[in-house]
């Protein structure tokens, strides 16, 4: 009933143009801000996900600059190493994503 007695209200006194503006223009920034976070989200995901295989060449390349012979037992070696860690490093991902929705979730309750 209140917002109806509201709506009346605005109504009456022709401010439904510039409240409709405004509210237009919270939208379209919300959106921008919602795009924005989309995208930072896909990229964090997407070098995530690239970030052990970019490990793993730059340490065989190190490897390679210092002189050591890359041996099959060698790559191998460090390709196991560089999965075993990969699992650990995928939840620590997931767990700032949900520490920060978290954040901007408490930050709307304000």
């Amino acid at each position: 009933a209140q917002v109806l007695d509201s709506f009346k209200v605005l109504k009456m006194y022709g401010w439904l143009p510039a409240v409709f503006r405004r509210l237009e223009s919270m939208r379209e920034r919300e959106l921008g801000h919602a795009a924005l976070y989309l995208a930072l989200r896909a990229f964090s995901s997407a070098a995530s996900y690239c970030s052990p295989t970019l490990a793993m060449l730059a340490t065989l390349a190190v490897i390679r600059d210092d002189g050591k012979p890359l041996t099959a037992h060698r790559v191998f070696l460090i390709y196991n190493i560089i999965n075993l860690v990969r699992a650990p490093l995928g939840g620590l991902a997931i767990g700032v994503s949900a520490i920060i929705d978290g954040r901007s979730a408490l930050r709307r309750l304000d």
